[in-house]
């Protein structure tokens, strides 16, 4: 860049910027630092750049080649008018601050140090995007030319970019990235609420197979046979060891009889034997007192008896007592072995009866073992079938369970469909809100609509018989705005193409359409400033046609604007003026 040092301050009413390039004759005012100055040196010391997409050190001038530096100074109004003083500094190839930025706040200084941070502090302290700001000071040489010249697309991009629509953008992402993930989330809960169903599906078939075999299980007559066959077998049992408690009784009666019997049979014998001995004794004594008759000699001396009559007398009596007496015991003896005898028998007898009770017992203690074992066996066979019966009804009840469980698992899952699906509608709307086909769409109307009231109203001052007008075509099926014609009325309703329009007819449309753009630029983003700086926009107009723009722009904003209208051609103005003059290599305020 040419420019040299400059100290500007704004000054508030219309002042005509001209310029003189002494370097280039030819060029008259082309290149005399006009532009730079008032355009693109603010928004270079704002932002850090340039329109015409400068490197960083091109905006050094060509001669120093250092020490480059531009200060802004500018007060803020917040919504409540709290004011703050500001004043920005940018150093480019600056010997002492080098690349540096400086802020200062009402007179506090506030430069970040680091890269980007003092930057980003202006950026937060504006809060609005870089155009934004620029269109709101500034109305740049074919300006409205370039909107007439857009195609339908290209015009509604351009209506939609005058809002901040970096929100709405991120909006839109967001929301679309939210619909997708929603949609990915619901796919995958939908997949476990199908594989859940699926599962219950199938226990319900286990279930049936279960209850089947239960039912089967339940009607089978065998059970109810070996029941009965249990009970009976148990009546018998019972039976048996009742039989089987009075035999033993019998038993121990008998042997208790017997025992006595052998008893008495014994003492019996014993007086049988003992009348045998005395029966021999008295025999052996009978024989002798025989013998000693016949010899009648003493048997013990062996010497004859003095008086032998009286002695065999002695001896017979003795012999007949003797005989006497052995046969009262032969007969007492027979008679006793009668009695053995009979005793004898009624003992074999009872032998026989413990025999036959001890058999009977013995056959009822083996039915009884067999019983037991048929019952053990019944038993098994029937805790077999209880056995069975548990596992199919805990088997059922296992897989009632289950389904229970995934049923409350399905409706937590449904539940969270349904919010997942609410969630959605709601993201989805606000996609269709932050699109083209939404909200956007609407406030694109709104702006033309608002384009219009401007266009009527600057029409009516540049123009005798003619309004211009955006014509938007919407499209019903996709509630979108389509196209975005120009058309021209005439006071008699009658319509014409922008085109037709002469080339000076044509520039004052082009200067409706920038000042209802400039106006719109500071409705939506809620920008009023003080600064107008409008950068050659008489090119193409007659004297008449630029006395119809300056009496529009006294009209339309009061005295305390700051406005600098550049030209390359003289106007026909009798206020203030500003020029700017390019002599080797540096432009000047003169």
């Amino acid at each position: 860049m040419s420019v040299g040092l400059i100290n500007l301050s704004y000054q508030s009413g219309i002042t005509i910027v001209y310029g003189t390039n002494n370097d280039d004759q030819l060029s008259n005012s082309n290149g005399s630092g006009k532009s730079t100055i008032l355009t693109e040196a603010p928004r270079w010391i704002l932002f850090g750049n340039t329109s015409k997409d400068d490197s960083a050190d091109d905006v050094i001038n060509e001669i120093e080649g250092k020490d480059c530096y531009g200060k802004l100074s500018l007060s803020l109004l917040d919504h409540n008018n709290n004011s703050k003083e500001i004043e920005i500094i940018r150093y480019r190839k600056h010997t002492k601050h080098k690349n540096s930025i400086h802020l200062f706040i009402d007179g506090q200084d506030k430069t970040v140090h680091g890269k980007g941070g003092t930057q980003k502090a202006i950026n937060d302290l504006i809060r609005l995007p870089e155009e934004t700001i620029v269109s709101s000071y500034l109305m740049e040489q074919g300006m409205g030319g370039r909107f007439s010249l857009l195609t339908n697309k290209g015009r509604r991009d351009f209506i939609e970019s005058l809002r901040p629509t970096k929100v709405w953008e991120d909006s839109l992402k967001e929301a679309r990235k939210n619909v997708i993930a929603i949609e990915k989330e619901i796919q995958e809960i939908q997949a476990i609420l199908n594989s859940n169903n699926k599962l219950i599906e199938s226990h319900q078939a286990d279930i049936e197979i279960n209850q089947e075999n239960l039912s089967k299980l339940n009607s089978d007559q065998s059970a109810e046979s070996i029941e009965q066959e249990l009970s009976e077998l148990r009546l018998e049992y019972k039976d048996i060891q009742n039989n089987q408690f009075e035999y033993t009784k019998q038993l121990s009666d008998l042997e208790h009889t017997y025992s006595n019997e052998k008893k008495v049979l014994d003492e019996s014998n014993q007086n049988v034997i003992a009348l045998g001995v005395c029966i021999t004794t008295k025999t052996s004594e009978l024989n002798k007192l025989s013998k000693n008759k016949k010899e009648s000699i003493c048997g013990l001396c062996k010497r004859p008896f003095d008086n032998i009559e009286e002695h065999n007398k002695h001896i017979e009596e003795e012999i007949v007592k003797i005989q006497s007496e052995l046969n009262s015991l032969e007969k007492k003896h027979t008679n006793l072995k009668t009695i053995l005898n009979k005793q004898t028998q009624g003992k074999d007898n009872l032998e026989k009866e413990i025999k036959s009770l001890e058999r009977t017992i013995n056959d009822n203690l083996i039915n009884l073992s067999k019983i037991k074992s048929k019952g053990s066996e019944l038993k098994t066979i029937k805790e077999g079938f209880t056995d069975k019966q548990k596992i199919y009804a805990d088997a059922i009840s296992t897989l009632n369970d289950k389904i229970q469980s995934l049923q409350q698992s399905n409706t937590q899952i449904e539940d969270q469909i349904k919010t997942l699906n609410q969630t959605l509608i709601n993201n989805t709307q606000l996609a269709h809100t932050f699109s083209f086909k939404g909200l956007r769409s609407y406030l694109i109307i709104n702006d033309i609509n608002f384009l219009n009231e401007k266009l009527c109203e600057y029409s009516k001052k540049l123009f005798t018989d003619t309004i211009i007008q955006l014509d938007p075509g919407i499209d019903e099926a996709e509630s979108t705005l389509s196209t975005l014609d120009i058309k021209v009325l005439t006071h008699k309703n009658k319509q014409r193409s922008f085109k037709s329009l002469s080339g000076g007819e044509k520039r004052r449309g082009d200067i409706c359409m920038q000042l209802s753009i400039r106006d719109l630029i500071k409705s939506v983003n809620y920008i009023d400033t003080n600064l107008c700086v409008i950068d050659e926009i008489f090119e193409g107009l007659d004297q008449s046609g630029i006395d119809l723009v300056m009496k529009l722009l006294s009209s339309t904003y009061d005295q305390s604007t700051c406005m600098y209208i550049i030209s390359h051609n003289t106007i026909n103005y009798q206020g203030k003026t500003l020029n700017v003059v390019k002599s080797n290599g540096k432009s000047y305020i003169c």
